[in-house]
């Protein structure tokens, strides 16, 4: 009884209050991203030994991804990870958003669509690791700016859609990879070009005396389905189903053993300059994780999730307060509740609300 009382004292305190604080939600900048290898499950930690490569852009030939390739250098005796371990942080250009859990998934997905082609009418849609989660591509760079982002997420929130909004930069997948094998390469490739993705063919007979004039240490070799022993060289071998795992040929720049991986990669990237060429690595994975920078709809005081902070975030949190059943707030909302960040959601944190609103603090 005490809380309704003081719940209603709150309200009938600022009961003129019909003004609204907009937030200012996913201003984020290339500058203001905080160092992706601190993100989500990979700490600092992850990547203390590592090593950023340069791949001169061979990692960067899809147009909806960066990659970023570090080198995880051998440490001593009984370190975890194999010798040769590439760790891949493929940062996407994408903006992400979450659903809320207490939506019908497929109505909530519809109506999410309907809004996402108003800004983005020849964007990708994709599920990202469930059904309520979902990342947008976008292929026009013009189109992937801070405004539009805004007014997209706005427009999710306040339609009452969306738990969390990640906007361009703020997404990424961390790979380990143990590349133990030698590098190869398909006789074509596929290749953005233009903003289409077109197929590649290379003058093998060039490429060839390139690497006898520049590299005569190495073994340049064409591999047929056939030669088994130079496949498993490779790893591209299947030993369960007894079969190579490549169509017709692959091509191959075999260093001297005991070459190491850095070797193996600055050849992969002279290649890259040189003819344009990406190297494929029979690369098993060890880890693979999602990567998340900051939620744009994290905003203290905006318990509803609408992008704004008004009466109805304090209306619904002390409703919260006096445990109406029917006050719902997700996680996110509830993070946001804890305005005086005490670890605690009480109607103080609704006093805060509405000082906020009030423009006294």
């Amino acid at each position: 009884m005490k809380k309704r009382i003081r719940f209603a004292a709150l309200l009938t305190g600022f009961a003129l209050l019909c003004c609204t604080q907009p937030v200012q939600a996913a201003q984020v900048t290339t500058e203001d991203i905080a160092d992706i290898y601190c993100w989500g499950t990979a700490t600092g930690d992850v990547f203390q030994n590592m090593t950023l490569l340069d791949d001169k852009g061979w990692f960067g030939y899809d147009l909806l991804y960066k990659y970023d390739v570090i080198y995880d250098e051998p440490l001593s005796e009984g370190h975890h990870k194999p010798s040769n371990v590439m760790c891949g942080v493929n940062r996407r250009n994408a903006l992400r958003f979450v659903l809320r859990n207490d939506l019908d998934a497929k109505e909530a997905e519809k109506q999410a669509e309907t809004i996402v082609q108003k800004y983005y009418p020849n964007c990708i849609l994709t599920d990202a690791f469930d059904t309520k989660t979902y990342d947008i591509f976008e292929e026009d760079e013009s189109k992937r700016t801070v405004k539009i982002s805004d007014d997209l997420m706005n427009e999710l929130a306040q339609a009452g859609l969306i738990s969390a909004f990640y906007t361009w930069g703020q997404t990424a997948d961390y790979q380990l990879f143990d590349c133990s094998y030698v590098t190869m390469y398909q006789p074509t490739d596929w290749k953005w070009i233009d903003s289409k993705l077109e197929e590649v063919y290379y003058d093998w007979n060039a490429i060839e005396t390139w690497v006898t004039e520049n590299h005569p240490e190495c073994k340049f070799v064409c591999v047929t389905s056939e030669d088994i022993d130079t496949a498993k060289i490779l790893g591209a071998f299947d030993s369960e189903l007894n079969r190579v795992t490549f169509d017709d040929k692959v091509y191959a720049v075999i260093p001297p053993e005991g070459t190491g991986f850095l070797e193996h990669f600055a050849l992969a990237v002279e290649l890259h300059e040189q003819f344009g060429l990406s190297a494929r690595y029979h690369a098993p994975v060890i880890e693979n994780e999602p990567l998340i920078g900051q939620n744009a709809l994290a905003i203290a005081g905006d318990v509803t999730l609408d992008c704004s902070i008004d009466v109805k975030d304090a209306v619904l949190l002390a409703r919260f307060c006096t445990e109406d059943s029917e006050a719902v707030i997700t996680n996110q909302g509830k993070q946001n509740a804890d305005v005086n960040a005490d670890g605690n959601i009480t109607l103080d944190d609704v006093t805060a609300i509405l000082r906020i609103i009030a423009k006294l603090d």
